[in-house]
């Protein structure tokens, strides 16, 4: 009854097209049960073991993941998740990321941005938040940095606002923002600015 209650918001059309969507996740946690919510049929995360200050930066993380990587328990048997060792190149991100439908960065966002446009997939980039389509703004055009991530709740709303951008881009509801149009967020005055991303 809830999970009805939940999604009823989405058209059946819009639904079906989250229930076939495959993402690709750079970096676990909260995100991977944030998008499991909106029932993508495939989340394929690529990520490092967990260590000990991912435990204070992303409350998804317990103290029995530091020195392996994170399991997901998918919420139902629709769902897939599959996490794989975080590659070292471009074709290695190609290589995990084929067949995904958009991919969500986080660490190492230049090469993954170029790996998305190689494929031909929208790029959700993280710190500020946008989406750079595979025939436009290029990310390494850009002068958006890594993400310094100082807290767990910065954490939170940074993933929330990136998987909520997947939905919006998938389903078509509300704006999703393009670059060079970006996302701000700024705790310290409670504040979600919309900025325009610098080009190098």
């Amino acid at each position: 009854m809830y999970e009805k209650e939940f999604i009823s918001s989405l058209t059946p059309k819009q639904l079906h097209y989250l229930k076939n969507a495959r993402v690709g996740v750079v970096g676990g946690g909260v995100i991977v049960e944030l998008l499991q919510r909106w029932h993508f049929k495939e989340i394929r995360v690529l990520d490092v073991v967990v260590q000990l200050n991912h435990l204070y930066m992303d409350p998804f993380f317990k103290k029995e993941d530091v020195g392996r990587f994170a399991t997901y328990e998918p919420l139902t048997e629709d769902i897939c998740i599959k996490v794989s060792e975080m590659p070292e190149s471009i074709d290695g991100f190609k290589y995990e990321l084929r067949g995904v439908d958009l991919v969500i960065g986080f660490c190492d966002q230049k090469t993954v941005a170029v790996a998305a446009r190689e494929l031909g997939v929208p790029f959700i980039s993280s710190g500020l938040i946008t989406t750079f389509l595979p025939d436009g703004l290029r990310f390494e055009e850009t002068s958006i940095p890594d993400p310094i991530i100082l807290n767990p709740s910065l954490t939170s709303m940074m993933r929330s606002i990136q998987s909520f951008e997947a939905v919006k881009l998938l389903t078509g509801i509300g704006y999703p923002l393009f670059a060079p149009e970006a996302i701000k967020i700024d705790l310290l005055n409670y504040e979600l600015k919309r900025v325009r991303v610098g080009r190098l």
